[in-house]
């Protein structure tokens, strides 16, 4: 793995005698560079906030990677060591956190995500995405997607103090779609005419550029860019997704080398969504033409998704110094799906992401979470879950809708992750990332107190029961932002302010799906309890994986109980192949809520806004099949105890 260069600040005290620095100069955050060893003693002279103790104390730190108890002041973590140390430390304003057992370490930093920009694809707000983030355990999020009025609302909630957590945003300079003409378009956001932001005390930082290389597969977007054609038999190239039996290459290598270099010039980093090895290898090359020699360490150039890089380019990668974001959590037991596309030789390079955390770069976290799924589905792909991508980090395994976990495909298995290593991906990776390696992403004195508490020790128990730990407390620069219902022991009330405790239930909320329209089914009673809470679903099926994508992109749902409009939002599972037929399908819900008592209608209309094929039948505007619809006829008593 690659060395991180480590910073603190020394503050030497000998008991018994006054101090040789004052309380400012220990608690300043840290910027000068040092040798950190077992052996160095950090004693401040001031007493302390907040005192963690009697847990498991994991700091990311190589030199100490773990101790027995922590010490906050204010903002910034104070200090770290034995349980003798620390708790001398207190005067009679210290609150002390017993952990009981528990696991405290650096709140989790998703290293590229969409989850404070896109919201309103399921009604939510800023404010309930960040509730929604914090209660993970996310204590910064780093956002790779922007628009004018997405940024003007993020400073809006900055001035207003309504930004809890760390927002790095990378400004989009263009956008992953192409027009009828199958060219790039160009959105230029914030730069080049602003400044990036870099100062590590604001909440909203702007340190870099977004650039998509290629495509993703779905329907405007265009295909991966590949260096070698799709497979002739690719359901892909039957679709008309692709541009070309190549896939989509945004842009050529002079183009992206001149708005690269212009970037750097400007201080921005650039992160390049690249996922076939063609975009890869233009991004790689216009990093290297960029740098012209350079570290990349100065600029810190990263490549997003990496998702079928060849054998020959991860050398590149150690050469170049260049960073990578790694998807934590998927399904790779089903190498026939890709095969389909790129044939058994390449389809071994869709492993390679996880080469990369091995190597000598700085591998991080992305979840890409994007409010296509519920957040609190864990097992989907692309689930915001962090504590499910380190436990696919780890095992490469998946888990099915029915409980069972499927092992990975022996080309992934090879490339084993360590614990150890996985959470260095979800700390202080993507604080590299960022440039805030120096302020987060680790527990050392002098840095921000960002940390976390879990319900045990993901180093120390089976890597099969990793996905079961549960966050119990978030705290962000010294304020608990959230604390698990029943689990207020462990959440400090700093300076008497409001502490964000999960809301407990006066009856035991059970979410239920139920068929969307279950009325045309013989012999099917709905029966529900008051403490249900409702999704209507449909398991829509489609020839091609790209047709179900069309559905995903294009369908919003409209619920009616009783004749009446509710809110709701649409979500939907991985695409998956149904078993024995060339077909493929998506498990989609639509939410209703909870209902009062008796006999309700739920209507379920999915409207469209475009045209899709699934193979069979046309659906959407100018169709004969503008909407799909049904009903399903519930029963809901009230919940006894």
């Amino acid at each position: 793995m690659h060395k991180l260069t480590v910073y603190t600040f020394i503050v030497i005290v000998l008991i018994g005698t006054s101090a040789c620095a004052t309380p400012q100069e220990a608690t300043q955050i840290p910027s000068l560079p040092t040798e950190v060893t077992e052996e160095d003693t950090i004693q401040p002279v001031e007493s302390a906030d907040i005192i963690f103790y009697n847990g498991q104390i994991i700091t990311i730190e190589a030199s100490n990677p773990s101790v027995e108890a922590l010490a906050v002041k204010g903002n910034t973590i104070l200090a770290l060591g034995s349980e003798e140390e620390i708790l001398a430390l207190q005067d009679q304003h210290t609150q002390l956190i017993d952990l009981q057992g528990a696991a405290l370490l650096p709140g989790f930093i998703d290293g590229h995500t969409h989850i404070l920009a896109f919201p309103d694809r399921m009604g939510r707000s800023l404010a309930e995405a960040q509730e929604t983030a914090i209660r993970y355990g996310f204590t910064t999020v780093n956002e790779m997607w922007s628009n004018q009025d997405y940024l003007d609302s993020l400073f809006q909630a900055e001035q207003e103090g309504n930004l809890r957590m760390r927002v790095n945003v990378f400004a989009c300079y263009n956008i992953g779609m192409l027009d009828d003409n199958n060219q790039k378009i160009i959105m230029k956001t914030w730069y080049p005419e602003n400044q990036p932001i870099l100062d590590p005390e604001k909440h909203l930082r702007i340190p870099g550029i977004k650039i998509f290389v290629d495509g993703a597969m779905t329907a405007g977007r265009g295909c991966w860019a590949l260096s070698e054609p799709y497979m002739p038999d690719s359901p892909i190239l039957d679709s008309g997704i692709c541009g070309s039996e190549y896939g989509d290459l945004y842009w050529s290598q002079e183009e992206l080398n001149q708005v690269v270099q212009e970037a750097q010039n400007a201080g921005y980093r650039v992160a390049f969504h690249a996922m076939g090895d063609q975009a890869i290898e233009t991004a790689l090359d216009a990093i290297e033409f960029a740098l012209n020699g350079e570290p990349n360490e100065l600029h810190r150039h990263q490549i997003q998704h990496n998702s079928l890089a060849r054998p020959d380019q991860l050398p590149r990668y150690e050469t170049l110094n260049v960073l990578a974001s790694v998807r934590g959590y998927g399904n790779f037991s089903l190498p026939e799906v890709s095969e389909l596309h790129f044939g058994p030789d390449r389809d071994p390079w869709y492993a390679n992401r996880y080469a990369l955390a091995n190597m000598d770069i700085h591998a991080y976290l992305e979840t890409d979470f994007g409010w296509t799924v519920d957040p609190d589905d864990r097992f989907v792909q692309r689930t915001l879950d962090p504590i499910v991508h380190l436990f696919g980090l780890v095992t490469h395994k998946y888990v099915n809708e029915d409980g069972s976990i499927c092992d990975p495909v022996s080309w992934t298995a090879a490339h084993a992750i360590s614990v150890e290593r996985a959470l260095e991906m979800m700390t202080i990776e993507p604080a590299y990332a960022v440039s805030m390696e120096d302020y987060i992403g680790s527990l050392k004195p002098g840095k921000y107190a960002d940390l976390i508490i879990l319900s045990d020790n993901p180093l120390s128990i089976d890597p099969d029961i990793i996905k079961d730990l549960k966050v119990w407390m978030t705290m962000i620069a010294g304020k608990v932002e959230y604390c698990d219902n029943g689990k207020d022991m462990y959440c400090p009330n700093v300076n008497g302010g409001e502490i964000n405790i999960a809301p407990s239930l006066e009856e035991p909320i059970q979410k239920t799906q139920i068929m969307f329209n279950c009325d045309n089914e013989e012999n099917l009673p709905m029966n529900l309890k008051t403490n249900y809470h409702i999704q209507t679903y449909v398991r829509w099926g489609a020839k091609t994986e790209e047709q179900v994508n069309d559905f995903i992109e294009s369908a919003d749902c409209v619920i009616l109980v009783d004749n009446k409009k509710v809110d709701s939002y649409i979500s939907h599972s991985t695409v998956n192949p149904v078993p024995g037929k060339d077909m493929f399908f998506v498990h989609s819900s639509c939410d209703v809520g909870k209902l009062e008592s008796g006999t309700h209608k739920i209507l379920t209309r999915f409207v469209f806004d475009k045209r899709i094929y699934d193979g069979y039948d046309r659906y959407g505007p100018g169709t004969d099949n503008p909407t799909y619809e049904g009903t399903c006829t519930v029963t809901i008593e009230y919940l006894t105890y």
